[in-house]
């Protein structure tokens, strides 16, 4: 994510952050695919988003606790 900032500079792009805090419950997943997955999607919202604009990134759990990741 922090390469994602530099580019977003130079387009002038807005990020917004909003992750929910993690349950207490656990929670398995791949740390490193999810890295990528996440790394995937900022940076072709970023490349995708005219200069100027803003791009979101929510996580949050719903009540089946699966993470949902919400990019606009």
């Amino acid at each position: 994510i922090d390469g994602m900032s530099a580019l977003a500079e130079r387009r002038h792009i807005n990020v917004f952050y909003d992750i929910e805090e993690q349950p207490t419950d656990e929670i398995w997943f791949d740390a490193d695919k999810l890295d990528k997955i996440v790394y995937n999607l900022l940076s072709n919202a970023i490349k995708y988003t005219p200069e100027g604009g803003t791009v979101s990134l929510v996580c949050k759990y719903d009540r089946r606790k699966w993470l949902q990741i919400i990019v606009s």
